[in-house]
Formats: C-alpha cells, structure tokens, sequence
C-alpha cells in the first residue's frame, strides 16, 4: 500500500491517491456465484477462503480495535497466491475493546448481514461482525451468494422482524457436526454469546483438518488407542506442515518425515519410486517434475491407500507398502475414464480378439476419494464401483455390489463368488500404464 499523485504539483494535496496491492483472485461474492454453477471448489478450499478472512478480521479486532461494520463477499479479495484478504473499511469504526457503540442511521451497512442488535439500533461492538461472519460460514457451506432465510424477505421491516425474532438460515444435514456448532455460535442473538475472531481461527483450523483427512477413519478399540485420523493429525501437525493450500510440501521432505513418523526401515528404492510415482499422480509438479504435496494432496493420499498404518498397533501395512503392494499388481491402474480403460483393455488382445474375463482395476474418474472401478469384458464392457471403507476397529477393506467386505483389493478379485456375480473375471490387462512409461 502506498500513497502517490495523480498529477506533477505536489501542493495539490486533494489529488493524493492510495495505491493497493492488485487483487487478482477477484471478491469472493464472484467466486459464490461461479462455484454455485460449477461446483468446483471443494468445501475444504471454501472453509480456507473464511479461515483467511477471519484471521483478518482476528487483527482488525484485537490489533487494531475497528469494527467493520460491512462484512461479506464483496468485501473479501483474493490475490495472486489465493490468499483472502479482508477489503473495504468505509465503514468501519475504532471501537476500543470491551466497549460499545450505537449507530443512529441503521442503514450504514449490508442489510443481509446485519446483526440483531445493528438492525434494531441498539449498542453493537466486534461481535456485530462475528454475526455476519456467521452467514459466511453458511454461504460458503451450501455456495449461495446472499443469505437465505426459510421465509421471504420482502423488505427492511421483514428482515428485523426475522433476524431479531432469531430466525437463521437453515443449516443442511450434509454439514460437518463441528461447522454446524460454530456457524450457530456466530450467529447467536446475543453478542455476548458469539466467539471472538481468534476462537474461530482456531476453530475452522480444526474443520479444515477434519473435512482434509477425513475425522471418521476409524473408532478406538479401547481408550488407549489413537484413532487412523488421529494418527494422521498428529503426522500432519508434528511435522510442522502448513494448513494453507496455496504452502506446499516438497515430495522428499513429506516423504522422509513420514518414514520416520510411522519408526520403520528406510524402504527399498523400488518401493519408493513406486510411493512417488503415486504421489506424483495426483500431486502439483513444478516445470522441473519435481512434486509437492498440500494438507489436501494428503488427504486423497489418505483416501486411496490410508490409513498411515503402524505395525503392531493397527495391524496392517503402513501406507507406503500398501501403495508398492498395489503398484506391483498387473491388474492396478492409475485414475481413468470408463473409455480410455475400455482402450487398455483391448490393447490386451490376442490374435485380434478381446478375451472374455480381460480385467483391470482403476481409480475412479473424478478423483471420488475412496473410490474404485472394476472395468472387465465379458461380450461386452460392464463397470463395477468398489467402495474403499474402515471397520469399528479401523481396519480396511473392499466392498463389491453386494456389499461384501474385503481385506484387500487381491482378496476380492479372487473370491469366487465375486467373479461368478460379474460373469468371471480371468485375465488382468497384463501391463500398467506407469511401467509402461518407464
């Protein structure tokens, strides 16, 4: 931020301008609106979005001692490294800590996110923005770009009479337990009830963590034993990784640091190449190949391969022989359309005619954490979802159609009943595309 002339005489001081860092992400009221239709951001990137804004919000209030009086999307920008930054502070008022104020014109502001007690011109102080920080949660949970209440607001007089009567935007089943609690202590009746900006900083660093790995890896055997999401946690939060998408991970530092995390002996360079070269599927690589990883990369890892595994506590491979196990396998590819793994299939051809049991496992497109396809010809191409889950003691395994558990995907190729339900699989494509490159 700086201050310059918009002219050559400098004792024109009515022509001083303030000059801004150029936001080049665009407001999140845009970023509603398109995620509303495209529904590509995934809620984790959303709950990113407000844990910036309210680390802003966290200096304004106790650093500064000013009240924004006009938080919503409009006012929330995002610049060249995805960052959101709070925006806006014509409104704005120094209200020392613990004091309050009272706004003679109830106009000043946006009406949709007006609290109780602004709407009713009564005494308001920070916690009128934790309010509006409320409907932001709720905004970004279910990607609507105004606040939505179960009756119509038609007008000013409609919207007080809702909001003081503490009527609230209904919260969908769908949400996370955690979100939900927080989203209702914001937007409390009362601002004495309402958390303060450096809770819900530490709050939404918790949901983050919870929607990245996934908080239902697995219950504990017994009171002793930490959950595969605790254990994943605690790897994430030791190793002193970011939360922030737009910080990433050097793929040798994840993995070095994850080697000695779960105490085993440094693998094998074929295991390792086989580890990498899963990560570097669906991981960002720089113009040089090298990867990174975000808290997110982690938890698709976690979703296809996971839990981390210890041996003797969880009673299992760790994650990085169970990503070498499945790297071996014939039948194992990466993440593939139904058509192009129909395209590999054939490439197994014999004497010019596909061979009725031709099999191959994939990742299922879309990049559906837990999901696999079983894609197999038998006269015709048929496709079978595999769902990947955890049991009450937080062990893995396959299920098919009928719902039959498995230990591992080999377990269920080979289960007779399994082959007999899809009319016999027989034949794996005989070579995966990773080696085929090599």
């Amino acid at each position: 931020m700086g201050i310059t002339y918009v002219n050559n005489h400098e004792d024109q001081l009515e022509h001083l301008a303030l000059v801004n860092h150029f936001m080049s992400g665009g407001d999140l009221d845009a970023v509603l609106k398109r995620d509303k239709i495209e529904k590509s951001l995934s809620l984790a990137t959303r709950m990113r979005y407000l844990r910036d804004a309210a680390l802003g919000m966290e200096w304004l209030h106790h650093q500064c001692h000013i009240v924004h009086r006009d938080l919503k999307p409009a006012n929330l920008l995002i610049d060249s490294n995805g960052t959101v930054c709070v925006a806006d502070f014509g409104l704005c008022k120094a209200i020392p800590e613990g004091q309050f104020d009272q706004e003679a014109d109830r106009t000043t502001g946006s009406p949709m996110w007006m609290s109780p007690e602004v709407l009713s011109g009564w005494k308001f102080d920070s916690s009128t923005d934790v309010y509006a920080f409320g409907l932001l949660l709720w905004q970004f949970l279910v990607r609507e770009p105004t606040p939505i209440y179960p009756t119509p607001i038609r007008d000013m007089v409609g919207l007080t009479r809702a909001v003081v009567g503490k009527l609230r935007p209904i919260i969908p089943n769908y949400c996370p337990g955690k979100l939900k609690k927080l989203m209702e202590k914001c937007w409390a009746h009362s601002g004495e009830d309402r958390p303060a900006f450096p809770q819900i900083v530490k709050d939404l660093n918790q949901i983050i963590m919870d929607i990245t790995i996934g908080e239902h890896l697995g219950e504990p055997t017994d009171a002793n034993q930490e959950t595969p999401y605790d254990c994943a946690k605690r790897f994430w939060t030791e190793s002193s990784f970011p939360l922030h998408e737009s910080q990433e991970v050097p793929f040798p530092v994840f993995r070095d640091k994850l080697i000695r995390f779960l105490k085993i002996d440094y693998p094998s360079d074929e295991v390792l190449l086989s580890f990498q070269k899963i990560c570097g599927h669906f991981c960002k690589r720089d113009i040089n190949e090298n990867i990174f990883l975000t808290l997110e990369h982690f938890g698709d890892l976690l979703g296809w391969f996971g839990p981390l595994g210890k041996p003797g506590v969880y009673g299992y491979p760790n994650i990085i022989d169970c990503v070498h196990q499945l790297f071996g396998q014939p039948w194992f590819f990466d993440s593939t359309s139904a058509c192009d793994a129909e395209t590999a299939c054939s490439k197994a051809v014999s004497g010019g005619k596909i061979q009725d049991g031709t099999y191959l496992i994939r990742w299922s497109a879309g990049h559906t954490r837990g999901l696999f396809s079983l894609t197999y010809f038998k006269t015709t191409y048929e496709h079978q979802r595999i769902n990947f889950r955890f049991d009450e003691n937080g062990n893995t395994f396959w299920i098919n159609a009928e719902g039959k558990a498995f230990p591992t995907l080999a377990a269920l190729l080979a289960d007779e009943g399994l082959t007999q339900g899809i009319q016999g699989i027989i034949q794996p494509r005989p070579s995966y595309r990773y080696k085929d490159k090599q």
